[in-house]
């Protein structure tokens, strides 16, 4: 039987201990903003992979378009536009298909 860290718990409640220590010490130092941001590109990330076509229906269509529409956003703030325009075109592509703007709130 192949060892990983699974299958020998001494060394997984180490590795889990020293992170929660980790994590304590740098609890004062993470603003929970960040966090969002950060999770919020991973999210935005992931479901460009995957594509306007995986989304169910518009209201995924709409929450998807979102995530692209703040992490462009914050993109912009920090001026990297060539990367917020990237942003921006994913949202758009989510949006396309049986688009009502006029209808639609973002």
């Amino acid at each position: 039987e192949k060892a990983t860290l699974n299958n020998m718990p001494s060394l997984r409640n180490m590795s889990i201990a020293s992170n929660k220590d980790e994590l304590k010490e740098n609890d004062s130092k993470v603003d929970s903003n960040e966090v969002s941001s950060v999770l919020v590109t991973v999210a935005a990330d992931q479901i460009n992979a995957a594509g306007p076509e995986s989304a169910a229906d518009n209201a995924q269509r709409i929450l998807f378009s979102r995530w692209n529409l703040n992490v462009a956003a914050e993109l912009s703030q920090h001026r990297k536009f060539s990367a917020a325009l990237h942003y921006f075109q994913k949202g758009i592509a989510f949006l396309h298909k049986n688009w009502d703007g006029d209808n639609q709130k973002l």
